[in-house]
């Protein structure tokens, strides 16, 4: 079979996807180079993905879809996409964080064994 019948699939692949609440964890961005966060958004670079799959494993929340998202061409390659967006919130605590879930907790409270902290940043059973 000739070079060219392959040539549409190793020069195209499709962007990951958010498919569940992104929490903005950062869990990805801190573990791959394809991923960067900045107040409010989750960008992705395809130039730096080598299709490894980690971040698909590392998102605590399972948001991160391999393949789901829009094609990339060698044209479009280099362009950030942003993949998921959140408005700022306030957390029960007074903490503030981003998060698309209009019910989520910021992730210290997430993290925390009792669920929530009282004001002052502090754990409610202090």
């Amino acid at each position: 079979m000739h070079l060219a019948h392959y040539a549409p699939t190793l020069n195209t692949r499709r962007a990951p996807a958010i498919t569940r609440g992104c929490t903005f964890c950062g869990a990805c961005a801190t573990e791959c180079e394809a991923y960067s966060m900045t107040p409010g958004h989750l960008i992705w670079r395809a130039a730096f993905c080598t299709d490894c799959g980690r971040c698909t494993a590392l998102c605590p929340a399972g948001a991160i879809a391999r393949g789901e998202g829009e094609v990339i061409t060698l044209e479009t390659r280099d362009r950030p996409r942003v993949l998921a967006e959140a408005a700022e919130r306030t957390c029960t605590c007074g903490e503030p964080f981003y998060n698309s879930d209009t019910d989520a907790r910021c992730p210290r409270c997430e993290q925390d064994s009792h669920g929530t902290r009282a004001a002052g940043g502090r754990p409610d059973y202090f």
